[in-house]
């Protein structure tokens, strides 16, 4: 009689742990980035000061192609600067393969630095960009954005993928 419940729990531990893997296994990757480029801004003649522009943020994945992707900003002019709070939502149209298409919107706060002169605004932004993975962790992904402060930014990111 012990003999059959141990059995028995012996054969749930093994149903129990292949469906933890198995949950793991299908649980999506987060990743990790960090961008630079050319920003422009609305003030400007068409891009007359570009701004050089670095960033980094998290994509935090809820499905395979959904992702939440905050970015936080720094955009140098020739006299002044920026600091921008990009709150996104990413798409990936692809979520296996060595290049990866995908689209990103963004909503946020900017904090424009002008000597001693600071202003807050806001940012929108949305664009188009390409994951194309050296390996299956690391990826080079350019991109183009257009929007509001900046309305474009162009450049590219360096991404690390967790979890895969």
């Amino acid at each position: 009689m012990i003999a059959g419940w141990v059995r028995a729990a012996a054969l749930a531990g093994v149903l129990l742990g292949c469906h933890r893997v198995t949950l793991q296994a299908q649980r999506p990757p987060h990743e990790l980035r960090a961008w630079a480029g050319l920003g422009c801004f609305v003030d400007e003649s068409w891009c007359d000061v570009p701004h050089a522009v670095v960033g980094f943020g998290p994509h935090l994945y809820f499905s395979r192609s959904w992702s939440f992707a905050p970015e936080f900003l720094y955009a140098r002019g020739s006299w002044d600067y920026d600091l921008i709070l990009l709150p996104s939502l990413a798409v990936n149209w692809r979520s296996q393969g060595a290049v990866r298409p995908y689209a990103i919107f963004g909503f946020g706060l900017l904090r424009h630095h002008a000597g001693n002169v600071s202003a807050t605004g806001w940012s929108l932004q949305g664009g188009l960009g390409v994951k194309i993975f050296v390996n299956p962790r690391v990826y080079v992904a350019p991109e183009i954005r257009l929007g509001w402060e900046p309305f474009l930014r162009v450049g590219a990111s360096v991404g690390y993928v967790f979890g895969r």
